[in-house]
């Protein structure tokens, strides 16, 4: 007896169905065409639109790659992968292990988004990774520095009157590499090399490799090394000690970072005043403490990323566009005209939009460069003085550029991070005029005599 229950609703259920169906049917008007009238066009079958075809909607994505080892950007001669990528905010040795001290890489990249960023090219800054300093190392110790072989590195930094140099602790060492990074910059207005370390400043070792990178430096561009000096900057912050933020076991590549975004932009004050003379990069015994009011090596980490992944999304939105027009318009005879719309993204966090100028100014005629000794400000005031200033002969002040780096008062503020808190736009605003106010902490210096010349190391 169930069984024929069961039957029976079945049937009833299905003819129910038909039912229904029948009704919707007989509801939809049938559309009838004239003759005369054109038969529609079918609607093709498209994928919905890709929002990462636009740099604005595609930085969230950019934010967050896979963590494999595929190529996550490509920059001129820099290239991060993805992994890489996701490890640059790391700041804990017992999860992390040795990623807390920030790959090769991550700080080769941050670096040339920040040189793209502050349109270094336009004010003479180039900059150079650790594959440039392992060239100029070997340029050092093989005495070839005049070859060929260095055709691209000499052609890459012989028009710049700033060189940042990134340098490892390993090299010149053992084969399983080092573990800190400090910096070398190349002042070729005043012949001076100026070396930054925020941990292992008192390592003789550690001037050494600095030495001998500028050295292959010189002979691959030319210089004579006898007119030049190199300086031990004995104030430089230390990495723990200026830093605000206390749990970062491996913070020497964002003090890396943060050093070059203040000297280039002390740099570019000076060069748009006309004073290339008057630009020193010697450090004061106020410096550290001012320093620190600036540095905090999370949120440089932050930074770096958010920086990096906007020039992700900026590169990666042309190509998304050109397969969604593509499979937008295929089979069809229409052809695309005219640019892309432009973005509404700023491009960089320092107030000025990427430019692709590559003006430089004129070739200094008095460049000629042993490299000779000298300390600044080891832990006194007197002993702060830059020997740039007694050179016999002083190369003569280069000619600004005649472009101007075009500013948009929209870019002037950096958007905030949706990691920082509402209560701390006071820092923020802090932050800004410590940066405006660093060339108050510079007193005047007294000339010093250089030392004697030091001999070539075999």
């Amino acid at each position: 007896m169930s069984a024929i229950r069961g039957h029976i609703l079945k049937h009833s259920l299905a003819r129910y169905v038909e039912g229904m169906a029948d009704i919707v049917q007989d509801l939809q008007p049938t559309r009838r065409y004239h003759e005369l009238e054109s038969i529609p066009l079918p609607i093709p079958n498209l994928q919905p639109p890709f929002p990462h075809r636009y740099p604005e909607l595609g930085l969230l994505r950019a934010l967050y790659p896979q963590h494999n080892a595929e190529v996550y950007l490509e920059l001129g001669t820099a290239t991060i992968h993805n992994d890489s990528f996701n490890f640059i905010p790391a700041v804990s040795a017992q999860r992390y292990g040795d990623e807390c001290w920030m790959r090769g890489e991550s700080l080769g990249m941050a670096l040339e988004v920040l040189r793209r960023d502050m349109n270094c090219d336009v004010y003479d800054i180039g900059f150079a990774d650790e594959n440039a300093a392992q060239m100029m190392f070997a340029a050092m110790l093989s005495n070839d520095g005049h070859t060929c072989y260095y055709d691209t590195l000499r052609k890459q930094l012989d028009d710049k009157s700033w060189i940042f140099i990134l340098m490892n602790d390993g090299i010149g060492g053992d084969e399983h590499g080092g573990s800190h990074w400090s910096l070398i910059v190349v002042d070729r207005i005043h012949k001076l090399v100026h070396y930054y370390d925020s941990y292992k400043i008192l390592e003789p070792r550690q001037g050494v490799i600095a030495e001998n990178i500028s050295r292959g430096l010189l002979a691959i561009l030319g210089e004579n090394a006898s007119w030049w000096c190199f300086c031990m900057e004995w104030n430089s912050p230390h990495q723990f000690i200026h830093n605000q933020f206390n749990r970062d076991h491996g913070p020497c590549g964002p003090f890396v970072w943060k050093m070059s975004e203040l000297l280039v932009s002390y740099i570019k004050r000076h060069r748009d005043a006309d004073d290339e003379s008057g630009c020193s990069l010697a450090l004061d015994e106020y410096f550290p403490a001012r320093f620190m009011s600036l540095f905090d090596s999370l949120r440089v980490r932050r930074q770096m990323v958010r920086s990096i992944a906007r020039w992700k999304a900026v590169t990666a939105a042309p190509i998304w566009m050109e397969v969604h027009d593509t499979a937008a318009l295929r089979g069809q005879s229409v052809t695309l005209s005219g640019p892309a719309p432009p973005s509404i993204m700023p491009f960089s966090n320092h107030g000025a939009r990427v430019s692709n100028s590559n003006t430089t100014a004129d070739e200094d005629s008095n460049r000629s460069g042993s490299l000779r000794h000298t300390t600044h400000g080891r832990h006194n005031s007197s002993s702060s003085a830059s020997t740039g200033s007694t050179l016999s002969n002083p190369p003569s002040n280069k000619s600004a550029s005649t472009d101007e780096v075009k500013l948009d008062d929209n870019d002037t503020e950096m958007h905030e991070s949706v990691d920082r808190a509402p209560q701390q736009v006071t820092r923020r605003q802090q932050h800004d005029q410590n940066e405006r106010d660093l060339p108050r902490y510079r007193p005047q210096r007294s000339p010093a005599t250089p030392a004697p010349p030091l001999q070539r190391r075999q």
